[in-house]
């Protein structure tokens, strides 16, 4: 575990299960990108959920997942003017595009930069803002800041009292949607 992702587990008082890794090959393969080992091992002990009622991280699970959440942001970029919303950043899939790592119950969200060897940046924006702001770390640094309530500019956390935390995204009855559920198997509309 990287320093990052054990303080993380430490902030937040999660105790990593024995769920095992994603398919990260076939992730990959579908995206056509080879991802931060980071942000994999990341995925890999947290899951899908929510820091400090703010913070969601998209991993390669089920509903709004990284898969599905890249897909769709590359099929909107073969519009010009949504790409343009864009600029000055070229947009997944080209080489080298920004492409959605998470959101905020704010409507902030956040994209990676790719660079080089893995070390991808973070771009961030608010709904009501068009300026980015660059986060020159890794995912688990990001997400430690955000939910320790360091100086993340417009994107601090005012903790306060507040203790950091991770809540799982879970069905109804508690249980952890497992990576390779069907989203929509599992949570089928009724009516």
């Amino acid at each position: 575990m990287n320093d990052w992702l054990g303080q993380l587990v430490s902030l937040v008082g999660r105790v990593p299960e024995a769920r095992g890794p994603a398919d990260w090959a076939a992730v990959e393969a579908e995206l056509g990108l080879d991802l931060p080992q980071d942000y994999k091992a990341f995925a890999d002990v947290f899951g899908a959920g929510v820091f400090n009622n703010y913070l969601a991280v998209f991993v390669p699970d089920t509903g709004a997942g990284l898969v599905r959440q890249v897909e769709s942001f590359g099929s909107l970029m073969g519009n010009p003017m949504y790409r343009s919303m864009f600029a000055p950043y070229p947009t997944y899939p080209s080489d080298g595009g920004i492409l959605p790592m998470g959101a905020s119950e704010a409507g902030d969200s956040f994209y990676w930069l790719p660079g080089d060897q893995g070390n991808w940046s973070i771009l961030g924006r608010t709904e009501d803002e068009p300026d980015w702001h660059r986060f020159d770390m890794s995912t688990t640094e990001f997400v430690f800041k955000i939910a320790s309530g360091a100086d993340m500019g417009m994107f601090s956390l005012n903790v306060g009292e507040m203790a950091p935390s991770f809540m799982p995204i879970t069905r109804s009855w508690g249980e952890e949607v497992p990576w390779d559920a069907d989203w929509d198997e599992q949570f089928p509309m009724s009516g």
